[in-house]
């Protein structure tokens, strides 16, 4: 009885060591979970708090280069041409500039401003080309476009500054850039729509193609397909990718074109990829490249765009207009159809000139016009229209085309490329009544001017 007594008080004993080590372990383990918990919410608060910190960065840096040059674009009008005028014009330039730059670190959804970043693109080139024409910098017809563009840039200043109020209030822009079902783009996005309601009254001018900004149709006619889900748009675009090292879905848009978006890790560069919800098509791509050389010509980066093409199932593509800017080439791809080139299918491609990648990719314009039509044949002869053009133009080439004119035309038509005083012209006649349609004359820049 005695030893049975003994035996019990030992495992009674050895029970209460077990249980004050298993509290004294738990203990450990809950103090090691709680200062790791703290670390890392520290670690995510302090991430977060660094991502917000380089959001409002570029924001306010926005801002300053917008306000910036809408006072240098204030005295510019008002001057009275010259070295100093000459000067503004440089620093406007700049400022565009690096307001392109303060716009990509934004988080802005996928296509989200076209027209604002347009027309910021447009404020460089054109100051650019005026800072280098001394002759004709501030002529009356020049005079009137900066008057137009100083009225736009006002009126994004305008918006620009009621945002800023709303962020030094409190709005934190990383909380209200998370993309939300059935919505079309993400909080900070809409908010960084509302700079984009001008009229966009400055020059028509070409800065990557004839027609390269134009969409015909308000209604999408190229997408008339059954829609897809999300896994299938996923297949698809880790097909394009198969050498990726990974493809992750990141959201969805629903605006005027329903996409699921992908973000794309491949060779250490990130892309973007919007594939459309109908039919699933490859309709954007973006990402940039810091390569400072070339491996090969602008020859071989078009057969790579046009092979990249009919892997998205595109055929009867040319590319109608190239453009090298630094060592990238950006092209235009279209359809020509018994040798009329279809402008309004238009699709923009940016290929890197060091490694041959496809940068960018932009379909929009394709996939809103893109159907197939009957066109007639000319009833004008070319040699008609032709002797129209004034004898002070040099004709380069002529060509038909399908052209996308005011009021949703898409009209059949003769280009005439031309040259004057070293500036180079695009003449387009109607095929059928031999009037005069439109005019277009290219801008050239040293930096470039396409915005994908």
């Amino acid at each position: 009885m005695k030893d049975l007594r003994k035996e019990k008080a030992n495992i009674s004993k050895a029970s209460l060591i077990t249980l004050v080590v298993f509290i004294v372990v738990l203990a450990i383990m809950m103090t090691v979970f709680c200062v790791l918990y703290a670390i890392n919410k520290y670690s995510y608060e302090n991430s977060a708090l660094s991502l917000e910190n380089i959001y409002q960065r570029s924001f306010f840096d926005l801002v300053d280069n917008v306000n910036n040059a809408e006072v240098k674009l204030s005295k510019l009008i008002n001057s009275n041409g010259g070295v100093y005028s000459q000067k503004l014009l440089n620093e406007i330039h700049e400022n565009a500039n690096d307001a392109q730059n303060d716009l990509s670190y934004l988080p802005i959804s996928l296509n989200g401003i076209p027209e604002t970043t347009k027309f910021i693109n447009q404020l460089s080139g054109f100051t650019s080309v005026l800072s280098t024409d001394n002759e004709n910098a501030f002529s009356k017809e020049n005079l009137k476009s900066l008057n137009e563009l100083y009225n736009t840039i006002s009126e994004i200043k305008y918006k620009l500054n009621e945002v800023s109020m709303d962020i030094m209030k409190g709005y934190n822009i990383s909380k209200h850039s998370d993309i939300k079902e059935n919505v079309d783009y993400t909080n900070f996005t809409s908010k960084i729509q509302n700079i984009k309601t001008f009229d966009e009254d400055y020059p028509t001018m070409i800065y990557d193609g004839p027609f390269s900004d134009s969409v015909v149709n308000k209604k999408i006619k190229g997408l008339n397909y059954p829609e897809i889900n999300k896994d299938q748009a996923l297949e698809i675009a880790s097909k394009i990718f198969e050498n990726a090292k990974s493809v992750d879905y990141i959201s969805e848009t629903n605006g005027k074109f329903k996409t699921f978006d992908f973000k794309i890790i491949k060779d250490k560069s990130e892309y973007y990829a919007q594939i459309t919800k109908n039919g699933g098509k490859l309709l954007t791509l973006s990402s940039f490249s810091n390569r400072k050389e070339r491996n090969i010509s602008n020859s071989q980066a078009i057969e790579i765009a046009l092979n990249f093409a009919k892997q998205q199932g595109l055929e009867n593509m040319e590319c109608v207009w190239s453009d090298l800017v630094g060592n990238d080439t950006y092209l235009n791809l279209a359809p020509v159809v018994n040798n009329i080139v279809y402008y309004p299918d238009l699709i923009k491609v940016k290929v890197d000139l060091g490694t041959g990648e496809i940068l960018g990719w932009e379909a929009t314009s394709y996939y809103t016009n893109h159907v197939e039509r009957e066109i007639k044949s000319p009833t004008v002869t070319k040699d008609s229209v032709k002797n129209k053009i004034s004898d002070t133009f040099k004709i380069l080439s002529s060509r038909l085309t399908l052209s996308p004119l005011e009021y949703n035309r898409e009209v059949l038509t003769y280009e005439f490329k031309c040259t004057k005083k070293g500036a180079t012209y695009y003449f387009y006649y109607n095929a059928y009544d031999g009037n005069l349609e439109n005019i277009l004359k290219v801008i050239e820049t040293e930096n470039g001017n396409l915005l994908m």
